[in-house]
């Protein structure tokens, strides 16, 4: 790592080059956790042998922004947890309610929605109360594992791209863009991102790079025809929001 920071000065590269190396590691849903005296979930806290979708990024730019992997190990967990304190209730689990936002308050990452999608670009709105938990199973599953003290509650607004602008906008989507792929859901449910990647230029394409389920593995996929697939589920997906 600390040789790779050394040739690639420019941190886009950098960043392609690391995850590069990424590219064929086993997908592994909820990756990481706690680590083996953790209260709920003994996941290690770092690990390059298996990754998700969210994990790979946070990995990616820990590695991209410290040379010592020891320094990497620890800022992984400042984008994983508030506070960088490793807890379960502390873990940042919701992506609209938590990651993004707190991401962006903390100077990680910029919020490029709206560069790119100007007056098309749209917006979710959400209102989550106590009832938004306890009326589905997986809210149920971290009601009961966070507590009510330790749930996100509140109103919350994230602007997104319809996909048929995104398609349009791909072409210009800088590599370390980080896209967020949502689907329809209720405005009461704290649920939203269903999927994370980054935006990665190679020999002058745009391309997908994301540790995915359905090829249980990190992998690259030309960006459009990744946009475009999202229209195919049975269940089509929303749209796309971005950080830079």
């Amino acid at each position: 790592l600390e040789e790779l920071h050394k040739r690639q000065t420019e941190p886009a590269e950098r960043f392609v080059a690391i995850t590069q190396r990424m590219l064929g590691t086993k997908y592994v849903f909820d990756a990481l956790g706690e680590g083996p005296t953790g209260r709920v979930d003994k996941d290690p806290i770092f690990s390059l042998e298996k990754m998700d979708c969210v994990t790979f990024l946070e990995q990616a730019m820990a590695m991209t922004q410290h040379p010592r992997l020891r320094d990497a190990v620890a800022f992984t967990q400042r984008l994983r947890y508030v506070g960088g304190q490793i807890a379960y209730e502390k873990r940042k689990h919701f992506p609209m309610l938590q990651w993004i936002p707190m991401m962006i308050r903390e100077g990680f990452v910029e919020d490029i929605t709206r560069k790119h999608g100007g007056e098309q670009t749209r917006f979710v709105t959400k209102q989550i109360t106590l009832q938004s938990y306890q009326s589905s199973r997986e809210g149920r599953v971290m009601l009961e594992r966070l507590g009510v003290a330790n749930l996100v509650m509140g109103r919350h607004r994230l602007p997104y791209l319809p996909l048929e602008v995104a398609v349009r906008q791909a072409h210009k989507m800088r590599t370390g863009t980080i896209i967020s792929v949502l689907v329809p859901m209720p405005s009461t449910s704290p649920f939203q991102i269903v999927h994370q990647g980054v935006v990665v230029w190679i020999n002058g394409k745009p391309y997908m790079r994301h540790a995915t389920k359905v090829w249980n593995s990190v992998m690259d996929m030309p960006l459009v025809e990744y946009l475009q697939s999202l229209r195919r589920y049975r269940k089509p997906r929303l749209g796309v929001h971005l950080l830079q």
